[in-house]
């Protein structure tokens, strides 16, 4: 394993993760609330940065500190809270956990929608009087009253979620820096 030149900022990380719980406590105590969330996004920053400029990946870096937590002394009670996957692999926290909710939602919609509308669609080249028009009724009753709309809200689902995540951002960072945006897009393809 490599290690940090004597001068690099590293070496200042590597302290500051082993130090107790008590004494990290006690160096924020006189802190604002506010101020320890804006010092926490600040360093969120810095490190994301830092990741980003050396092309590592979130997943390389969540392994990197599950192992580093698992060597470090004298055991901090924190740490055994501090879950690297979420900090660092999802870049939308929440949001994200919401996204996959309504993934769920939406094909769960869609497949239970297609079931129910299948049997009354797969009627329809079937030539008229040879279903009963009992049978042909409730199939098609079922088709229209619930698989349609749980269909039609699978695709709206879908719908939001493709302005929400990639259309709005693309918008966004296209309206911020056209031509970085279009160099990237190029660069993509």
């Amino acid at each position: 394993m490599h290690q940090a030149e004597p001068d690099c900022p590293a070496d200042d990380f590597r302290h500051l993760t082993d130090y107790p719980d008590d004494e990290l406590r006690a160096a924020f105590e006189a802190a604002e609330d506010d101020d320890v969330i804006t010092t926490l996004a600040d360093a969120r920053l810095f490190t994301e940065r830092v990741r980003l400029l050396h092309g590592i990946t979130g997943d390389q870096l969540a392994d990197r500190v599950r192992a580093r937590r698992d060597r470090i002394d004298g055991d901090p009670q924190s740490l055994s809270r501090v879950d690297p996957g979420r900090d660092v692999t999802d870049q939308r926290g929440d949001d994200e956990t919401a996204a996959n909710v309504w993934d769920r939602r939406s094909e769960t919609a869609l497949k239970l929608g297609a079931t129910l509308s299948l049997p009354g669609v797969s009627l329809i080249p079937v030539p008229f009087g040879v279903v009963p028009p009992a049978v042909d009724g409730v199939l098609a009753f079922v088709a229209l009253a619930f698989g349609g709309p749980l269909i039609a809200f699978g695709l709206l689902v879908l719908l939001a979620q493709t302005l929400k995540y990639d259309l709005l951002p693309a918008v966004r960072a296209f309206s911020a820096a056209p031509r970085e945006t279009l160099e990237g897009v190029w660069n993509r393809f």
